[in-house]
């Protein structure tokens, strides 16, 4: 499964993004959960993404990992974020009553 992370923050807030971002790193994520984090500007400044892929015989566990992840981001000023499950069309297809060819 699949989790994307979409993150937004002011411009003049990237060193201090950038420095919980490789705090963080300090701590690695479990083994059953990998991400990229991809960056680009937005109208509101800078805008990341984190895709993460959570093993789904432990998703409850890596989305709870996901969350302790940006809460050190909560004390900057203008960051916001959302989180968002992702299925591949193979898992969404069933919940239309399809199934994958």
């Amino acid at each position: 499964m699949f989790v994307l992370v979409t993150a937004t923050y002011p411009p003049d807030k990237a060193i201090e993004v950038a420095k919980a971002f490789i705090k963080l790193m300090e701590t690695p994520l479990p083994s059953f959960v990998n991400y990229t984090v991809y960056t680009t500007t937005s109208e509101v400044g800078i805008k990341a993404y984190g895709l993460f892929e959570i093993e789904n015989r432990k998703l409850a566990e890596g989305i709870m990992e996901v969350i302790k992840r940006h809460v050190p981001y909560h004390d900057i000023v203008g960051y916001r974020w959302k989180m968002e499950i992702l299925l591949t069309v193979e898992e969404a297809l069933p919940f239309v009553g399809l199934a994958p060819s």
